[in-house]
């Protein structure tokens, strides 16, 4: 097919990191790059961190990055003067460099809750689709009839996204559509069984009982609460007891580390950082934890339950309750009550607690698979 005839889709973020909304991003990336029929590219308007998240991104999938300089605001009075009106001009710039890498696109994605776009304004030829990762209340302030009015589609990750926020917010009544995020789940069950490129000391720890935690370690993940909780569930135990392993990394990390050794729980509590194939630590774990204060989606649920493993996950906003069936498939305990989830790690660990059966959890999973979720996307930007 004719270059010139492809549709043009355009990918915005605001970062690239090796976060949850960067891998369903990538997943959307290279299953859209296949299509013969799209021209598919990624633009990148901040901070790049060039990990493995990267490197699985499809070489047909354009790259386009803007390195910007992050600037942080003075204290003294000329200073901030001079610092508001360099910030500006960029600004300025900013608005012009857009609509000149974006002028020939057709649909224009805005992928991360408004953060990229905020000031660009579509060509008449041009549709726009907002994409909200978060809970309503993290993405509120982006929500407004002004800043929604550019956009033709509002994607949300579950109903409950969706009807507190046309609740919250009449006037998104008929534009918001409900997108889970896409797995390839036969590929995240193959990989849980790729043990290749493990190290000897990744096999040692792969070897013990444990419960693992993946995410970033930021604010947000309430790592306290699940750090607690472990050493509430642990420290009466007599005999063997399953470690704790956080894998992931970010800007909470040391400071949690330092508690943990202040502590003396560092022989049980292991930050072990990121790993480019978590499902292999997924699958061998007691369980998967997540003590979330909110969730947009919670990619490592669906992962999880892909690799046969149970689930304890914080009942928080917006959409964990909701892919987890309201509890059906997993345990769910109160969002900072670290006793509460104490209490369902001992459950775990003594065998009391209800697991669901092999064909319920994949029954339930179907839900997200890749060529379903992907169906559906395509069929709404072709509607627009």
């Amino acid at each position: 097919m004719n270059f010139e005839n492809k549709k043009k889709i355009v990918f915005c973020l605001p970062s690239f990191i090796t976060g949850g909304v960067e891998r369903v991003a990538v997943t959307y990336l290279n299953a859209l790059a296949e299509f013969k029929n799209y021209d598919v590219s990624l633009l990148i308007s901040g901070f790049v961190d060039e990990g493995f998240l990267l490197s699985q991104i499809s070489p047909e999938v354009h790259k386009i990055f803007l390195r910007q300089q992050i600037m942080n605001k003075p204290k003294t009075s000329l200073k901030r003067k001079l610092w508001k009106l360099r910030a500006l001009f960029f600004r300025i710039y900013d608005i012009w460099l857009f609509r000149r890498i974006l002028k020939f696109a057709d649909i224009i994605v805005d992928f991360k809750n408004g953060e990229t776009l905020e000031s660009f304004v579509p060509y008449p030829h041009q549709k726009m689709i907002i994409w909200f990762h978060g809970a309503v209340k993290s993405c509120q302030k982006r929500c407004s009839k002004t800043a929604l009015k550019k956009y033709d589609c509002i994607i949300a990750l579950s109903q409950a996204f969706k009807t507190e926020c046309e609740a919250k917010f009449p006037w998104t009544k008929g534009k918001i559509s409900v997108l889970y995020n896409p797995f390839q789940l036969e590929k995240i069950r193959a990989l849980a069984d790729d043990v290749a490129t493990l190290s000897e000391d990744d096999d040692n720890l792969l070897a013990q009982d444990y419960f693992v935690h993946v995410s970033r370690v930021a604010p947000d993940k309430d790592i306290k609460t699940l750090i607690d909780a472990y050493i509430c569930f642990a420290q009466d135990k007599t005999g063997k007891i399953p470690l704790l392993y956080i894998i992931g990394d970010g800007p909470d990390r040391i400071k949690h580390q330092k508690r943990v050794e202040e502590s003396g729980w560092q022989k049980h509590i292991k930050f072990l950082g990121e790993k480019e194939n978590p499902f292999v630590w997924m699958k061998h774990a007691k369980a998967l934890l997540l003590s979330s204060k909110n969730e947009g989606f919670g990619c490592v649920l669906v992962e999880a339950l892909a690799v046969g493993t149970r689930v304890v996950c914080a009942n928080c906003p917006a959409a964990p309750a909701e892919i987890l069936e309201q509890g059906r498939i997993v345990l769910l305990f109160e969002p900072g009550n670290y006793k509460d989830l104490a209490l369902k790690l001992d459950d775990v660990w003594n065998g009391k607690a209800f697991l669901p059966s092999k064909e319920e959890v994949n029954q339930s999973l179907s839900r997200f698979d890749e060529k379903t979720v992907l169906r559906q996307f395509v069929n709404l930007m072709d509607n627009l």
